[in-house]
């Protein structure tokens, strides 16, 4: 939610985020985070593409974008987008507020589209995103009721883009 906001300070419009953690543009992937749990705490990586790059398109296998695709010659320098990241995700982890859940919604790509999630062991269901939870889980909505998703657990894919 930082990052998307940050984004969207330095003048992108449009960005959406893709539940667990992607920030996404023009149905393209902007950038994301990646949260993994050591024995000594928590590793967070935030990556955002800043510039076009060809040189590793071919090995992405989804549609991707940059700043500078997206803003042209107003692409700020990297220093800036690092200033902004470096301003914003403290502050939301300084003081993460009831309204959060609210703010999201504003981003969320995923809230009422059928999506296909893929749990561990490759165990596949379907559903359609109601959004998430005060604890951060996407809540979908499916055949036998409302289930639950937490991060670590899944990888959703909109339904469209799924071969079945």
């Amino acid at each position: 939610l930082a990052l998307a906001e940050a984004v969207q300070r330095l003048g992108v419009r449009g960005v959406g985020l893709k539940w667990p953690n992607d920030v996404i543009c023009q149905g393209k992937k902007l950038g994301g985070i990646l949260i993994e749990a050591r024995r000594a705490g928590v590793v967070v990586g935030i990556g955002l593409n800043h510039l076009r790059s060809r040189h590793h398109a071919g090995a992405i296998t989804q549609p991707i974008t940059s700043l500078q695709a997206l803003l042209g010659t107003r692409c700020p320098a990297r220093s800036r987008v690092l200033r902004e990241i470096l301003h914003a995700v403290p502050a939301e982890l300084d003081d993460v507020s009831a309204t959060w859940v609210t703010r999201f919604a504003r981003f969320d790509v995923l809230e009422g589209q059928a999506i296909r999630v893929i749990e561990a062991e490759n165990n596949a269901w379907f559903g359609v995103a109601e959004g998430v939870d005060a604890q951060g889980c996407l809540r979908v909505s499916t055949a036998q009721g409302l289930r639950l998703c937490r991060a670590g657990e899944v990888s959703v894919r909109l339904r469209e883009s799924v071969q079945e």
